[in-house]
Parts: structure tokens; C-alpha cells; sequence
């Protein structure tokens, strides 16, 4: 909705834990052993170390499965930011997770990391 700004602050999920993923209607949530959450209603993609996309958004009656599961108890070891259009976070040994900010009407993720405030794009 608003784009991804380049000074997002992602350095703060840099060392953290994936330690919970939620699954609702319209939302994934991800909590972070720092204190670190993201909401994500618009579109994302995982994608493994290889190279190869193995989850992404899509509608429910369309999917199988979600393969978020293989992002648990991960480390973050680092970010890119593609403002404004998505951020990636590198979990483990390479896997990736981009989320975009794919919807000029409506709010696509929020982001809350301690001491750096609510971040809603």
C-alpha cells in the first residue's frame, strides 16, 4: 500500500529465531525469539537454498500444502530490501522468504521489532 521503504529495520531480526508461524484467512504470522513479529497479508514466496520457489501465496482452495513449516527454528543471517516494492529475509543455510507489497488499496504486512516501533506497509 504504501511501499516498502528502504530503511525498514530489518538489521534487528538479524540473529533471531523463527519460533512460531500462524496460519489465518488472510494473514501468515511470524514470531521471532527477540521479540520480532511480522504479519503478512499480501504476497510472499519461500524459496529454498537451491534456487527453487517451494511456497508461496496463493488462494486455499487452490493449495496443497504449506511448506513454511521448514522455516522453524531457523536463525535470520541476513535481509535484502528491494524498495518499495518487497523485502527478503535469509533464514539458515540460505533459504529465503520476499514478501511484497503487492496492493496499492490495502495494507500488505506489518512489522514489530522492540525498541524500533510498528512498521505498516
Amino acid at each position: 500500500m504504501y511501499g516498502v521503504p528502504e530503511e525498514l529495520p530489518l538489521t534487528g531480526f538479524v540473529g533471531q529465531d523463527l519460533d512460531f508461524i500462524g496460519l489465518g484467512r488472510y494473514q501468515i504470522q511470524l514470531r521471532f525469539s527477540g521479540g520480532g513479529e511480522i504479519d503478512v497479508q499480501g504476497g510472499w514466496q519461500l524459496v529454498a537454498p537451491g534456487g527453487e520457489q517451494i511456497d508461496g501465496a496463493e488462494e486455499h482452495e487452490r493449495r496443497d500444502c504449506y511448506r513454511l513449516h521448514r522455516l522453524l527454528s531457523l536463525r535470520v543471517t541476513g535481509f535484502a530490501i528491494d524498495a518499495p516494492r518487497s523485502f527478503t529475509l535469509v533464514l539458515g543455510e540460505g533459504h529465503r522468504l520476499t514478501v511484497y507489497d503487492d496492493d496499492p488499496h490495502y495494507e500488505t504486512f506489518t512489522l514489530q521489532l522492540r525498541g524500533e516501533g510498528l512498521w505498516v506497509v
